[in-house]
């Protein structure tokens, strides 16, 4: 079988430094899926993208929509 697709969320903090957060699995059904991830309210961090790891569909088209 195919495993879902997993997401990581970008941040960096306020020296410019990246980070990268692993939010998990989310299932690839059509309905919204949320993510969360721990960070410290203090450490000052911004999101700066969303990387979405998947496997590239073999033999048709998909689209897929992040929000």
């Amino acid at each position: 079988g195919t495993s879902p697709p997993v997401v990581t969320v970008l941040m960096e903090d306020r020296y410019g430094l990246p980070y990268r957060f692993l939010a998990g699995p989310v299932p690839v059904d059509g309905r919204p899926a949320p993510v969360s991830f721990a960070v410290s309210a203090a450490g000052g961090l911004a999101v700066t993208g969303i990387e979405v790891d998947d496997e590239p569909p073999y033999g048709r088209a998909e689209k897929r929509r992040v929000t």
